[in-house]
């Protein structure tokens, strides 16, 4: 019995060739397709990219204008409440001054109420309106208004003699008014002439260590029909000796 035969036949030096040629054109197939793959991906991307792009841009601009017309009304809300605040203050300051000129007239009516048809129907002379307004240091300013009720038909005239009460250095002293003038004038005209009322005014000084308690006021009417009238009135924010004890 015969052993088989094993035949090896060598590959032909084409063969191989092509065999090579044939891996090589697959390897470029591949890497071209991978090439174009990529390139296909990346301008897909690229476009999509631009169209996020503009799709932002376009967003933007939409969040711009809104924010403008935001920053727009802000402003003009701004505008309106400074001028209704303005508004507001100016009205307030015209209320306050009208309900001050009211108040004023409403006074200067009782005022005039008062001369005309006083409540305790007294006729004869009267002090009406009496203050005592600093004006610094021991500078001071009297004003007092004389009136006379339900005697408008004649004149009325008179003098006045002022003097104020006070203490220095821990004496009391009277002190007329003529010598606290604060040029010592001595042609001091302390006289009323009126028929319906006078309004008077006299600047005072006190002298050094001088403290005010009262002021006192005399009026003496010329003639004989009408006696004097004597009126004291307390300094302001003076205490009374009989308060210090």
């Amino acid at each position: 019995m015969s052993s088989p035969r094993v035949v090896v036949r060598a590959a032909s030096p084409l063969r191989r060739w092509l065999s090579a040629v044939a891996v090589l054109l697959v390897a470029a197939a591949l890497v071209y397709a991978a090439f174009e793959y990529g390139r296909s991906h990346a301008a897909r991307t690229h476009d999509d990219a631009v169209a996020e792009r503009y799709a932002l841009r376009g967003q933007l601009g939409e969040l711009e204008s809104a924010n403008q017309a935001l920053r727009e009304r802000v402003a003009m809300l701004e505008t309106s409440r400074h001028v209704d605040r303005e508004s507001n203050r100016e009205l307030e300051g015209s209320l306050e001054s009208l309900q001050a000129r009211l108040q004023a007239k409403q006074e200067e009516l009782q005022f005039y109420q008062g001369i005309v048809s006083p409540e305790d129907r007294v006729a004869g002379l009267r002090i009406e309106r009496f203050r005592v307004e600093p004006r610094g240091g021991p500078r001071y300013q009297l004003r007092m208004v004389l009136t006379q009720a339900l005697r408008q038909q004649t004149r009325l005239e008179g003098e006045l003699r002022i003097h104020v009460d006070g203490t220095r250095n821990g004496a009391s002293e009277r002190l007329d008014i003529a010598t606290l003038q604060p040029e010592r004038d001595a042609s001091l005209e302390l006289d009323f002439s009126f028929r319906y009322f006078q309004e008077l005014e006299y600047a005072l000084v006190l002298p050094e260590g001088f403290s005010p308690v009262s002021i006192e006021i005399e009026l003496r009417p010329a003639g004989r029909d009408q006696g004097a009238l004597t009126r004291s009135f307390d300094w302001p924010g003076a205490a009374r000796p009989e308060e210090n004890e």
